[in-house]
């Protein structure tokens, strides 16, 4: 049997994680920290990410952090993994699929034809390791979710494009936390607004939005970001 995918996990990945259970903290801490920031130097990037509990948390925390939900519209490719309409789902608005070009990536296009005045934004996944071209949607008004789920550069070697990206650290993307993912983006206004639905504001009662990640996690993917030109 040819297996879909398989995290690379050596020894170094093992000593990782067992250094956090030996310390006083394995919650979100100091770890998470050091994952967003070195995550967000590996894009070039200005701000560190906002670590979640999954990829799909990440696209959903995305979506209330932009005021996305009840009345409003989110294109999906109809070729990706269904956890990204449900996100959408989850956020109260309404996933409109929308086809896919030959190599299997979304096209502004095929965008074209579904969007109304009523869409918010567009998921625009890589998949396989193909990037879809960012720059080539330019709708007026409209956020370009970037899902790097399945595609990561090197490092230094590709920022990201889209107005807010995601990232998924299931095991079957190209490095694993366990569970995980992140929220990242050059606006640092949003990223705060995200922080803050997060972790919250510490001195008000509000809404929030609850899905860390561990240290332990945190230090699993810092072992395998290190790698992952190796890996790649």
């Amino acid at each position: 049997m040819i297996a879909h995918s398989k995290p690379w996990l050596l020894a170094e990945d093992v000593e990782a994680v067992a250094a956090v259970l030996e310390s006083s903290m394995i919650a979100q801490g100091e770890e998470v920290g050091r994952f967003e920031r070195e995550l967000a130097g590996w894009v070039s990037l200005p701000h560190p990410g906002v670590a979640v509990g999954s990829g799909s948390a990440a696209l959903l925390l995305i979506l209330h952090s932009l005021g996305i939900g009840a009345g409003d519209e989110v294109v999906v490719p109809t070729y990706v993994c269904h956890s990204v309409a449900e996100a959408v789902l989850s956020s109260g608005a309404t996933a409109v699929l929308c086809d896919v070009g030959e190599d299997w990536l979304v096209t502004p296009e095929n965008v074209e034809r579904v969007r109304t005045s009523r869409t918010r934004a567009i998921v625009i996944p890589h998949l396989y390791g193909m990037f879809a071209d960012i720059a080539s949607f330019k709708f007026p008004g409209i956020t370009l979710i970037e899902d790097c789920a399945q595609a990561v550069a090197g490092r230094g070697a590709r920022s990201i494009e889209g107005d807010v990206a995601l990232f998924s650290f299931h095991p079957t993307k190209c490095l694993t936390t366990g569970e995980g993912g992140m929220v990242m983006s050059a606006d640092g206004d949003f990223i705060q607004r995200a922080r803050t639905l997060r972790d919250g504001d510490g001195n008000v009662v509000q809404r929030r939005f609850f899905s860390p990640m561990s240290d332990i996690n945190a230090a699993l993917g810092r072992r395998q970001l290190g790698r992952f030109d190796e890996a790649l």
